[in-house]
């Protein structure tokens, strides 16, 4: 098997990455780890040249500071002259929309003073011409940092006069100056403009951002934290204003919940329960986010049993259930097991994660369809793979995501590995799966994952072929398939590419 550029570095091994190397995220790779023996210029030309084919500002970064590292200030000062040509003369449009402002303050910052004042003065003009308040804003914060305070305030006072930028951001730009006046003048004038939910809850987690910095403030800050709360729910209660249904009372109690007013998730939940509508999503309100279990009790339930997931439209040889394989690896998964998983998407959201998969692990119901939270860290937890991997914590997200989406031919592999290195038995969950696959695809892959469980069918080599051509897991298929002594299937795994 072919090593990456990053195996090769890690390995010592920088001429055979260097012969390897093709695209500017490998030359970078190499840049990095650059070994005093190798000569900079077999590396900065090829990491400079795709970087500007590519463009790629953080390469011409790169291109320019391995130079100056090794004493060619001529060199490095070319690097980013090169940069500042391609900012100017703006990507392909065929494969990038346009030059950002951000990437006219990035390479700004890789040179001299004259070079910075020369990219934010290009930038700005740019930004000007489009009339894009963001560029503008991006490029004002580091005009305040570098060149003038006094001319970027006025340039965020411009941003302001578009008209176009969101109030949150402005009154970032107003923080990190350190005018808490503007902040407030900001966010307060946009909550009492607010026309609808999403505007007012805007504002209520502009200030929620500003509350939880001011709650890790060492010393403690008691009374900030109260004025900042103070600001959340006003928004929260301008947003009670403007909710109008379901899905509106929903998203201002899991809101309330993100920015921790407990008391207006309870009031948007009550609210929401009063319409009678969706009992499973407000159950699940009242139990994940207020720990309210006579609450959510008598809504009913929050989900149903796996098996309930789908119809059947057809009978498979053997028994087809989910519930034995679910319930095994639900019963089994321990706490710490859970907030691991709770935390795949770098800790965002981890709370509402964290509860939503000890809430379906404690009942064994799945609420349909499994919502984003906690679908996204199934989905992210399911691509765990090498010596390190927690299969029990993998065959859990996987089941997960198979149960709510189906794609057999990506989750269906995983889940088979997983399983056999548990010792566990897939048998009946992959007969669930061709009872119930909708299309031929998905039943053709059913079929072929019974076959490789141990349980004998015809399969449908074509039909495989073209199923596990567009599978994210294809070399894990290769290896499932050429561990079989089926010579159809080692054919099917010699056909599979990349």
């Amino acid at each position: 098997m072919t090593r990456t550029i990053a195996d090769l570095m890690r390995d010592g091994a920088a001429p055979e990455a260097i012969a390897q190397a093709r695209r500017c995220h490998e030359w970078r790779t190499i840049a990095n780890g650059l070994p005093g023996e190798i000569d900079v210029e077999s590396v900065a030309a090829p990491l400079l040249a795709t970087a500007v084919a590519e463009h790629e500002i953080w390469g011409i970064r790169d291109a320019a500071r391995i130079r100056a590292e090794r004493g060619d200030d001529a060199g490095a000062h070319a690097a980013l002259e090169a940069g500042f040509a391609m900012l100017v003369r703006g990507p392909d449009p065929t494969t990038y929309r346009r030059t950002r402002g951000y990437e006219w303050v990035l390479l700004g910052r890789g040179g001299d003073a004259e070079l910075q004042r020369r990219c934010l003065e290009a930038g700005l003009a740019h930004a000007r011409a489009r009339g894009d308040g963001d560029d503008l804003l991006e490029l004002a914060n580091a005009w305040c940092a570098v060149i003038d305070r006094t001319a970027g305030i006025e340039l965020i006072r411009e941003v302001e006069r578009l008209g176009t930028v969101r109030p949150w951001a402005i009154a970032n730009a107003w923080d990190h100056l350190g005018e808490p006046a503007e902040v407030q003048r900001v966010l307060a004038t946009a909550l009492a403009a607010a026309a609808t939910l999403a505007d007012a809850l805007h504002v209520a987690r502009a200030w929620g951002s500003h509350a939880e910095l001011a709650r890790r403030a060492v010393p403690p800050t008691p009374d900030v934290v109260a004025d900042l709360v103070g600001r959340v729910v006003a928004g929260l209660e301008r947003g009670e204003a403007l909710a109008t249904g379901i899905d509106d009372w929903l998203q201002l109690a899991e809101t309330a919940f993100d920015l921790k007013v407990g008391s207006s998730i309870r009031r948007a939940l009550d609210f929401a329960a009063a319409l009678g509508e969706a009992p499973a999503r407000v159950s699940a309100g009242y139990k994940q986010w207020l720990g309210d279990d006579a609450m959510a009790a008598r809504l009913g339930p929050r989900g149903v049993r796996p098996d309930a997931l789908r119809p059947r439209l057809r009978t498979a040889s053997r028994a087809a259930t989910t519930e034995p394989l679910f319930d095994a690896l639900r019963m089994r998964v321990t706490p710490a097991q859970l907030s691991s998983v709770a935390g795949a998407d770098y800790g965002m959201d981890y709370a509402k994660h964290l509860a939503a998969l000890e809430d379906i692990c404690a009942t064994g119901l799945v609420p349909d369809p499994l919502p984003w939270v906690p679908h996204e860290v199934c989905a992210l937890t399911r691509w765990d793979e090498g010596e390190r991997t927690d299969h029990l914590v993998r065959a859990l997200c996987v089941t997960l995501v198979c149960l709510s989406d189906g794609e057999l031919a990506t989750n269906g592999a995983i889940l088979l590995e997983s399983c056999r290195v548990l010792g566990l038995d897939p048998v009946p969950f992959f007969a669930w799966c061709l009872e119930t696959a909708d299309g031929d695809g998905e039943l053709a892959v059913a079929t072929l994952l019974l076959v490789l469980a141990g349980a004998p069918a015809p399969i449908d080599l074509d039909a495989l072929e073209r199923e596990l051509s567009g599978s994210l897991r294809v070399a894990l298929w290769r290896e499932l398939l050429a561990a079989s002594t089926d010579p159809e299937l080692a054919l099917l795994a010699a056909s599979l590419t990349d």
